[in-house]
């Protein structure tokens, strides 16, 4: 395939970002919960996730490295390095982007 699709994001990453936009909604709302919002996850930091979140963040970076290398990197030097998980600049930019 010469094009690939953008990689899908996992449930367990949609989940947490509806639950997040849920909690947005009822703070327009005026009904949010005091420590609800606070004790929601952030995909974008998947350090501070729980174990089934961050492995589902984690994978589904990896998958849009392979994806931005595959559709992006014309030259080794564009090239996300395979070693990403271990620059902490690329590895907090990933699940932000």
């Amino acid at each position: 395939m010469i094009v690939l699709p953008f990689p899908a994001p996992p449930f367990a990453l949609l989940r947490a970002l509806e639950l997040l936009e849920s909690a947005r909604q009822s703070i327009r709302g005026g009904v949010a919960e005091a420590g609800g919002v606070a004790d929601l996850e952030r995909p974008w930091e998947p350090a501070s996730c729980s174990g089934e979140l961050s492995a589902a963040v984690w994978s589904w970076c990896r998958d849009v490295v392979a994806w931005i290398n595959h559709e992006y990197a014309w030259r080794p030097a564009q090239m996300v390095p395979a070693c990403w998980s271990h620059h902490a600049h690329i590895a907090r930019e990933l699940p932000v982007r």
